[in-house]
């Protein structure tokens, strides 16, 4: 091997290491703080060099030096970014759900720690999200996530990436779709709830002597858990129903993303 062939190898995979650990940094299931950085660099460092002969009949400028590389990586980095953080939302929805739900059910100050994130947050904010996360991984979410990134490799081959500056359209219609997700996932818990306060509201008319507020927080929180026990299976069909428009979207905006885009084209995208 030539110090040319190798220079080219070394330089190639070095862009497909950069555009896969923009994926791992930010996406769902591999970002997670519980797994160490060890095993994620692991993880990159094998994934690209699977993916780095596949890539063997990309040309790369043969006189590249480091200012030039910088402005590469860079790109590259761009689109793993943003592959990671428009799956987050599926995630950030079900919190949200949990969030309101649980406010509503009186258990708003019963924080615990969220093992994914490292913070704090509501329980039925951190259940929700590891039962769409466990959803996430039984529909084979990190393969197809990981699928998405290979298409984005056959449609925009290293060193040909842009930054995808009109990628926050597309987020958008990601935030929609999120939005969505959460209102299906909580709204059997938050429709239960709504109906024991006017319940509530009922039996304090009747017998004002009653004490509603002292038995609104045991009974409310009785309705939240039955109602999340029987809004699981629920649960899980909305996220498979939605995980597949949104990589769909996700991975358009990854690689059209450089460019602007039509409203009426992006309308399209979304209903579908």
């Amino acid at each position: 091997m030539t110090l040319e062939t190798a220079t080219h190898w070394m330089l190639l995979f070095s862009l497909v290491l950069t555009r896969v650990a923009g994926l791992m940094l930010s996406g769902p299931f591999f970002g997670a703080i519980t797994i160490p950085v060890k095993i994620r660099a692991l993880l990159a460092i094998a994934t690209a060099a699977l993916l780095t002969p596949l890539q063997s009949h990309v040309s790369l400028p043969s006189a590249l030096n480091f200012t030039g590389l910088v402005p590469l990586l860079i790109d590259e980095l761009a689109i793993g970014i943003c592959l990671g953080l428009g799956a987050q939302l599926m995630f950030a929805s079900a919190q949200v759900a949990g969030q309101l739900a649980g406010q509503l059910g009186g258990m708003q100050m019963a924080d615990t720690l969220n093992p994914t994130s490292g913070t704090n947050t509501p329980l039925f904010a951190q259940l929700l999200d590891l039962t769409t996360l466990g959803v996430f991984v039984v529909l084979g979410g990190p393969a197809q996530l990981l699928g998405a990134l290979l298409i984005t490799f056959q449609r925009v081959p290293p060193g040909q990436a842009e930054i995808p500056l009109y990628f926050v359209h597309y987020y958008v219609a990601l935030l929609a779709s999120g939005f969505e997700l959460g209102i299906r996932m909580g709204a059997p818990m938050m429709l239960a709830l709504l109906l024991s306060m006017l319940l509530l509201g009922l039996i304090g008319r009747v017998l004002p002597q009653l004490n509603v507020l002292q038995i609104s927080f045991n009974l409310n929180a009785a309705v939240l858990l039955i109602s999340l026990l029987l809004s699981l299976h629920v649960m899980f069909w909305a996220v498979a129903d939605q995980f597949d428009a949104q990589l769909e979207l996700l991975i358009e905006g990854a690689i059209q993303g450089s460019r602007p885009i039509e409203p009426d084209t992006l309308s399209r995208q979304m209903g579908g």
